[in-house]
Order: structure tokens, then sequence, then C-alpha cells
């Protein structure tokens, strides 16, 4: 029976089918009829006899890459005598053949960096392909590029950018490239900037104008930069900045020279300066300088201001003015005033009329007439006085008096010489007397006195004295020649104003100066009609009032007011005034005040006038808060001390509760001092104050303290559910309704779960929400999920539900073996998987290559562990995989194994020769070749030696690929029983053929006489 009948005939025992198609390599099918059923059972027995015999065997193609090349290595192809190694893209990919079947890796050169490449190794038996080829495909890692740019230029662009370009990076294949461009002034270590691309140019702007930058490029595909490549360029010249005049001067009364320093941005070469200049908004002319930075404007006025500007220019023309500067021509000094004329006035005595010509020949300089004046009698000039205008009246002059009056003029710091006149005044009436005191006589008498005129204008003939107060004239009276008066009948206290004129042939001349006297005081009676009243609607006020003191005339009255607490008169408390009243505060409520009023017109107070005053009742001031304490979780306990100030008697207390800012409730309690407030929310902070109350109303509320409610243990947790996802296998949503009556309390939920088959809890979490969603579980498991809460520190009794997690794909199938007997079939056998994950609906089996009729895969139905692979080509190696699936399909999983077909064992060698042995504990041994349907993969060499000068034996074996074998290091003078038969696949070992011989007597061995037996 061939290995390829032992296959099929186990696939159509566990089919139970008449038919079994197979695919050939050729991808054409063959219907095979179904062999006997002992056939079957045979076959499937001596499979899984051979099962232990064969190692998992694994063809996978492995890459490994650098920046430049590819490592491929791979599994030896047994009947392989080279291999064709081929790699793509076709630009960058080549073709390498390499002889030898036991050469398994190559490394592929000269690649590009960054680059995908598929690899294709295909095993070849001499020219031709030896079973399927195997691909894979990689990227070439990043290259750094070399070590400097080629090529770098600057070119202007603009007076403030710069066009840099450079050559690509070289070596770096395919890979991404980023340039690093940095500029700076280049007679500047600062100021510059930096930027990245990956275009081979970029343009730098916001530059400073006709400016030599340093510009340096590198590159990087990785971390780091490779060297700057370097070049130099210049940005543009541009109109220059504006100039800054230093400095406008005066060099004449015609002519002023301006100063000026560069513009501080020239922006390329200066060709020439324009100078500009106005007075009062006129633009008067403009010049054109040459490179100089100076010049003189002339033909100016005199004491004339210009405003100044000057532009610069280079080869693209001119740029801003300057900030403007003034300056202006010198003054020019006049000649001598000329047509002086002097008149006086008939109807006033002390003026002269002075008036002049205007003088010429002076710009717009200012003109300063300078008059002097003084009796003609003395000519110093003693009185000065200086004007703009052309005639000047001068005043306070004497009567009937001739003055010599000169002007001159200038237009800076000098006058010309004067031009003079002679000029007299008319008579006029006396200047004013002199008071010399006004003095007290007593509080009804003051006595003037006086000194005649300074200047009597004539003789003076009479005095007349003249007294008001307060702006009403009193009397006056006219006197004789003498220079005292008393006046009588006067006001006490009163200020008088006097004042005295006198008289010559030309009638009175002015009033003297007016000069002040005052009455003595007089002592005023004690206070009358004292009332102390209080204030209804304010308990800290008294309102006290007297009647005004008689008979002291304009004397000021002053005011004495003391108080004190009627049970303590020393009067502490005093203050003044001028008025009738006063309104006494910050008195305690409902006390009583002992108040006196005394009165003054000088340094002594009368006698008080006294009476009491009783202020009002108030409102209390606030409670003080001494605790809020918790009493359970919906009470608490408020406790507090009597106002300070009670203002009355405390009739009842109002205590108020808020929380999170609402109003909650308010209570109205007797005097005393404490109160539970009950109906609370648990954990809830309430804010409370207190208020008290007397006849007049509640007073203010206290500060406000704080207190919590204790907590609520809550219930057991109700409509607890637990549900599976479709979508997820492990993963379970867990559920529950809200704890209910708790208040404010934070609520905790604990969950605890396990599968259903190990309650114990181990896995657990706690959440502040309504739901958790369990992770990490077993698929197609039970859990049993449990859900306490807690406020405080205990949780309460647990409310537990079971919940499945949902199937999912299984893991693979365990223990796989493999027997064939025949050289056409394979019989695999397997476990189910350690983790089927929900219940296992079928396997598949595939297998590599495929079988001569095209099959390479069937499936099974989940409760079978075994397949008959069958129409197997004899001696070929098979690579069996075997999938398990649920409803959810197949397992990304899979176990793989490796079988050979095989025929019968081989037969034996024709002949086996043992040479005569040359050396000691050496044999050389030979054989003929071996006739078998299946490649002899290797010989064994079994060999047994009785030892000839002991009673010992020794064993020992060997395998070979070759026809020959040199036993060594043998046992001398042994004789030796050597066996060899040839092994094919599945290591099936054929018939014996065997030899003898005896090995060489060694020099030193002992005995040499072989040893008697029996």
């Amino acid at each position: 029976m061939t290995a390829f009948d032992l296959v099929l005939a186990v696939a159509k025992h566990h089919h139970n089918c008449e038919q079994v198609f197979l695919r050939n390599r050729d991808e054409k099918e063959e219907s095979i009829g179904r062999p006997s059923d002992q056939v079957q059972e045979e076959a499937f027995m001596k499979f899984c006899a051979f099962l232990d015999a064969n190692d998992e065997y694994n063809s996978d193609l492995q890459l490994s890459a650098g920046a430049d090349y590819i490592k491929a290595s791979w599994l030896k192809e047994f009947k392989a005598t080279s291999y064709s190694i081929n790699w793509t893209p076709k630009d960058h990919g080549g073709t390498y053949t390499m002889d030898g079947g036991n050469n398994i890796s190559y490394t592929i050169t000269d690649l590009q960096p960054c680059t995908d490449y598929t690899v294709t190794v295909q095993p070849m038996k001499n020219s031709s392909k030896e079973g399927l080829p195997l691909t894979a495909t990689t990227t070439t890692t990043i290259a750094d590029p070399d070590p400097k740019l080629k090529v770098v230029t600057v070119k202007s662009q603009s007076s403030t950018q710069l066009f840099v370009n450079w050559t690509a990076a070289q070596g770096v294949g395919n890979c991404c490239v980023t340039y690093l461009i940095t500029w700076g002034p280049a007679s500047k270590a600062h100021g510059g900037g930096s930027a990245t691309t990956t275009s081979l140019n970029y343009s730098i702007t916001q530059l400073d104008t006709w400016t030599i930058y340093h510009v340096c490029v590198a590159a990087q595909t990785r971390t780091d930069y490779n060297k700057d490549t370097c070049a130099d360029g210049r940005t543009d010249e541009d109109a220059p900045g504006p100039p800054v005049i230093t400095s406008v001067v005066s060099s004449s009364f015609s002519s002023i020279r301006v100063s000026w320093s560069s513009p501080e941005n020239p922006n390329g070469i200066i060709t020439k300066y324009n100078v500009s200049w106005t007075w009062e908004g006129n633009k008067d002319h403009d010049i054109t300088n040459d490179t100089t930075t100076s010049c003189t404007i002339t033909d100016l006025t005199p004491c004339t201001n210009y405003s100044v500007t000057v532009t610069a220019t280079t080869s693209k023309g001119y740029g801003p003015e300057s900030k403007a500067a003034t300056g202006t021509t010198h003054s020019k000094d006049p000649d001598p005033v000329t047509g002086v004329n002097v008149n006086n006035y008939t109807d006033n005595s002390t003026l002269l009329d002075v008036s002049w010509s205007e003088v010429q020949d002076v710009g717009n300089c200012d003109v300063t007439y300078k008059i002097t004046w003084s009796p003609a009698s003395n000519g110093d000039g003693s009185n000065t006085t200086t004007t703009t205008s052309l005639s000047y009246i001068i005043t306070q002059l004497e009567a009937w008096t001739t003055y010599h009056v000169c002007v001159a003029s200038k237009t800076n710091s000098s006058y010309t010489s004067g031009t003079c006149m002679n000029g007299t005044t008319e008579e006029d009436t006396p200047g004013p007397p002199v008071i010399t005191s006004v003095m007290p006589f007593s509080f009804s008498s003051i006595k003037v006195s006086w000194s005649p005129p300074e200047n009597p204008n004539g003789i003076i003939t009479k005095y007349n004295v003249s007294w008001t107060w307060e702006g009403n004239k009193d009397h006056d009276i006219t006197n004789d020649t003498t220079t005292s008066y008393t006046i009588t009948d006067l006001t006490p206290c009163t200020n008088y104003s006097v004042t005295v004129t006198a008289a010559t042939s030309k009638g009175y001349g002015p009033e003297s100066k007016a000069a002040t006297g005052t009455t003595d005081s007089k002592d005023p009676d004690p206070v009358t009609g004292v009332n102390v009243n209080n204030y209804t609607d304010n308990s800290t006020l008294l309102d006290v009032n007297w009647s005004e003191v008689q008979d002291v005339g304009n004397c000021d009255v002053t005011y004495k007011i003391t108080w004190s607490p009627a049970s303590n008169g020393d009067g502490s408390n005093t203050t003044t005034t001028t008025s009738l009243s006063y309104i006494i505060t910050q008195l305690e409520a409902w006390t009583t005040y002992h108040v006196c009023v005394a009165s003054k017109t000088n340094s002594s107070y009368t006698s008080d006038t006294c009476m009491n005053g009783t202020t009002d009742e108030d409102t209390p001031g606030p409670p003080v808060i001494t605790s809020v304490v918790s009493f359970s979780f919906s009470s608490i306990k408020v406790s507090w001390s009597p106002p300070e100030n009670p203002n009355g008697i405390i009739t009842e207390y109002n205590v108020s509760w808020t929380w999170e800012g609402n109003k909650d409730h308010d209570i109205t309690n007797d005097t005393t001092t404490s109160c539970t407030i009950t109906d609370l929310t648990p954990c809830t902070n309430y804010s409370v104050t207190v208020t008290a109350a007397t006849s007049k109303g509640y007073g203010p509320e206290s500060k406000a303290a704080t207190g919590t409610t204790d907590s609520k243990d809550p219930d057991p947790v109700t409509g607890v559910n637990v549900n599976n996802y479709t979508d997820n296998s492990t993963l379970l949503d867990v559920s529950w309704w809200e704890v209910q009556d708790v208040g404010n309390c934070d609520v905790t939920y604990k969950i605890t779960w396990s599968p259903a088959s190990n309650d114990d809890g181990s896995n657990t979490t706690t959440t502040t929400s309504l739901s958790y969603i369990i992770t990490q579980l077993e698929a197609w498991t039970t859990y049993h999920v449990c859900v306490a809460s807690k406020t405080n520190s205990s949780y309460s009794n647990d409310t537990c539900m079971n919940g499945t997690t949902d199937e999912d794909t299984p893991g693979p199938p365990a223990d796989t073996r493999i027997h064939s007997e025949t050289s056409h079939s394979l019989l695999v056998a397997w476990k189910p998987p350690e983790k089927p994950r929900g219940i296992i609906t079928n396997y598949t089996v595939t297998w590599n290559p495929s079988s001569v009729n095209g099959n390479n895969s069937d499936h099974v139905n989940g409760n079978i562990t075994h397949y008959n692979i069958t129409s197997l080509e004899a001696c070929i190696p098979y690579i069996i995989k075997i999938k398990a699936a649920t409803i959810k399909g197949y397992g990304d999983q899979y176990i793989e194994a490796n079988g050979t077909t095989s025929d019968k064992p081989p037969e034996a060698t024709q002949k086996v020769t043992c040479d005569p042995p040359t050396i000691p504990r050496y044999l050389t041994v030979s054989w003929s070749t071996i006739r078998s349907s299946c490649p002899v993969r290797r010989y064994s060499v079994n060999y047994t030696g009785r030892v000839l000068w002991s009673h010992n034996n020794t064993h020992d074996s060997r395998c070979t690929d070759s026809i020959y074998v040199d036993l060594k290091n043998l046992t001398s003078w042994t004789t030796y029983n050597v066996c060899v038969a040839g092994v094919i696949a599945n290591d099936i070992v054929g018939a014996w053929n065997c030899c003898q011989a005896t090995t060489l007597e060694s020099e030193t061995s002992s005995p040499v006489k072989p040893l008697k037996t029996g």
C-alpha cells in the first residue's frame, strides 16, 4: 500500500464518502475510489504509530535590510541543487543564481536607500524549478546624505530678497531630504534667520537693503544635518533713508548754515542731497547740493524762523525727507527813534501822553521801545518803562510839574541812543491823607488818627471822616484841620472801616486808604432755653438746642456742650459749636445722658445750663454661633451666644439655613440659645445664620457657620444587568440602577467578577458611574458578577448575576501528529484547541505542495480530529496546516506540521566489505548502493565488538551519506560485526547486510593471547 493510498484511505474512512477528488500539480482533478474498511483502519493505525518520529518544518523566507543591502535567509529545500534569487523593482532590481543546495542565505548589495524591494527565492534542481518559490517584501533603511552639497548659489531678487538654489543631496536614494537654510549679515555674528524646505531652492525675504549676507545650506534625512555648504550674496540698492539734520545755525541777519549726517540706512551709494526751506508755512526755495553734508542759505529776512529739510538720493532716486529742523536769522539793529511828542491832559494832572514814529528796515524783528522820564530838575531817568506800541501814557505824575521824557528802541540786547522832549502836568486836588491808627476805646467807641496828604497839590482847608461796617455806611463828620477824631455810639464786636479825605481850593481829593478798627467784646449772660430730645428712628442720637444769647452786638458766640451717662456725670465728652443746636452721636441705645451748655464771646465761658435726655431703644446686634454639629443623616444642632450689644430686651431668635446657595427654611425660636434642625438631606453642607429680636425688631444676621449631615448607608444595589458584546468576546457590560434615598452622598460602586466555576471574586474595581465594562475576559466563558455600593466605609451586600462572553475565533489545534506508510498518503491527527472560544464547527486542513489531482485543502467536521491526505507524490516532504473554526469564523492561528510520503523499506545492500585492518583500533567498511523506490537519504551503520582478551562486549552506531565509513577509536584486538542498512523518508530503515573483521593487537595491549571461553 503506497503513502498516497494511505492518505486517501484515511480521508475516505472519516468522511464516509465514495469518491475523493484531489487536485494535482497541473490543477487537474482525479477521482479515486473508496478503499476497503480494513485498508483504511490499517493505514490509520500505521499513521498513528509514525507520528512521534516527525519534527515541524518551516520554509518561510526571512529578510533583514540595511540602507544599501538586504540579507535573505531560508530553510534548505532537500532536493535543491541551487537557488535563483530575484529582486525588484526593475530599475533597482536584479537576479542571482547561487549554486549548492546547502547555501541558504544571500546578501543583495548596491541597493537604493528608502526603497521597497520584493525578493523571491526559487529552489532549483539542476536547471528546473524545485518546489514553490518563497517571496517576501521589505524596505531599505534611511541613509545619511553625503557630507556636503556640491553647489550653492545666491542671487539678488530685490533690495529685500535673495534667491538661493543648490544641487540635490547625494547618496540618499528615495529617502525624503530636508534642507536647512541659515543666513545672516556677513559683518555681524547675529541678526540672521533660518528655514527648512524639501525643495532645491528658497527665497529669503525681509532682508536689509544693500547688505552682504552669508548663506549656508545643509541636508538631513534622519536627525543630524550634514556639513554646511555656504555662499555670499548682496541685496539690491534702494532709495535711501532720511538724513539727520545735526544743526541749523544763523550766520547773520540774512543767512543760516545747515549741517546734517548721512542717512542711517543709505541703501546704496549717496550721489547728492537736496535742501529745502520754508517760513511761516510758505516754501521759500530749495537747492541741490553735492555729497557734502552742509550748506549756507543766503538772502534771508532778519529775525525770521526758517524750517529746513534735507533729502538724499542713490541710483534708485530720492528717499524721504529728513525730520524738519528750524533756525532763525539774527536781528538787525534799528536807527534812533524819530518824531517824539509829549502832551499833557487838561482834565488830569497826573498824566503825560508820549508818541513817536515807527523804526524802519528791521525785517520781522520785534522792536521794543524804552521810555524814561523824571522831573526836569532831576534828569536821571529814574522812571522807566517799555512797550512795543508807538505811544505811551505816563501816569502817577506830580501835578503842575515839568518832566524830561526820552524814547529809545532795540531789536536785540542794546537800545539805540534816546530821542528826548519836555512836558508839564496840570494843577489838581490834593492826594489822600494817611490814616496812622484806628484804636478801640470801649465796646461802643474807637479813636482815628491820620497824617496830611503826601501830595497836597495845594493848601489843605479841611478833612472829612467816614466809617462803615459790613458794607453799610454808618456816618461821617467834617473836621477842621486837626488830624484825629473819636467815633462814639458804636456796636460791640463790630469791625468798622474808616476813611479820611482832604480838601484844597480845587475841592476834596480822594479818600485815604481805608483802615479798620473793632470795638471791644461784651460778656454774654448764661444760656437759656436748653432742650434735650431723642430720635425715635435712631437710638444712638440726642438732639440738644438752646436760645441765642442777647445784647452782645456782633460778637462771635461759641457754645460748649458737655455730656456723659447720667450715672457718670463727669462730662468726659465735650464739643463746641457756633450754632444753636447740636446732635450728639455714637450713644448707647436706651441710656439717660446729662447734657450741659455754656457760652463765651472771648476767653471765658459762662456757667453751664444743664438738662437730662434718654436715647431710644434699638434692634439688637448679631448673635455669635458657637457650634453647628451633625446629629444624624437628617439633622444638625446649632448653638449660639446672645448679642454682645442687645440694645434692649431679647424677645426671640430666628434660625435660617441654606444649602448650595438656596434658602431651605427658617424657624423662630424662643429666648433659648440652641435648636435642632431636622428633616434635612444626608451628606449635605448647610450654611446657618441666627438673628435676635427686641421690641424694635430683628437685628442683623450672625456670621454664617456651616455643618454637614451624616452619610446614610445605601440599600443593596438593584437592577443589575450583565450583557455581552457581539463584536468583542473579551467584554461584559455591567449596569445597575442608582441607589435611592442617600441625598447628596457620593456613592461608590464595587464590581467583582470571576469565572462562574471559581466564584472567589478575585477581580475587583470601583466606579461612581452606573455601568462598567469588564475587559480582558476569556471568550465563551460564564462569569459571576456582583455589584455593591457604599457612601462611607462599608459596602452594602452584593447583588449578583451571571453573564457569558460571546464566542470568538478559536486558538490553534493542539498536538498534531502525521503518519505515512504509503508513498501516496499522509494521515494527520490532532487534538481540539486548548482555547476553543466557542463550539468548534469544523477544521480546515491544508497541505503544500498540492496533491497530484490539484487539491491542497479540505474541511473536517468539528467533532472529527484526523484526516487522511491521499493522491500525494511519493517521497515528497509536505507542510500541513490545520485551522479550527467556530460560528465566528476561523482563528488567525494555525498549527503546522511536516510529513513525507514513504514507500516500502529499501532492500539490503548487495555487498558489505570490511577491509583488512592496517592501523590499530581502526577499520574501513564499504558497500554497494541500495535499490529503493525512494532516494536513500543516509546509511545507518551498527557495529558490535567481542573483545578477545576479556569478557567484555562493545556496541556503537553512526550514520553517513557516503557508501563507506572509517571506524576510529575502536577497541584493540576485538572482533567486530559491522552491519549496514539504507534509510529513506520518514526514517524507514531497510534490510541489513554485514561483514566481520578483527582489529589489530596494540603494542601495549595485554594479555596477548585470547582468553578461553566456555
